[in-house]
């Protein structure tokens, strides 16, 4: 997760993820792979609760409950 705020005062958040993918084929090869899965506007400033509670929803948006702890 990160969060800014433009000059105008309107506050984004964006949430990614990375991991270690291995083919199948191959297990010995990793690659690191990254994806950006969310970015909005949020409302108000980024305070530890804000965050909090937007994370929870993109984890349940995208069903990742049991991936993340």
């Amino acid at each position: 997760m990160d969060g800014w705020s433009t000059k105008g005062r309107r506050s984004f958040s964006s949430f990614s993820i990375q991991y270690i993918h291995s083919p199948s084929e191959d297990p010995h090869v990793w690659c690191l792979k990254s994806h950006l899965i969310e970015f909005k506007r949020s409302v108000g400033r980024h305070t530890g609760n804000m965050i909090e509670e937007e994370t929870v929803v993109v984890i349940k948006k995208f069903g990742m409950e049991k991936k993340v702890c």
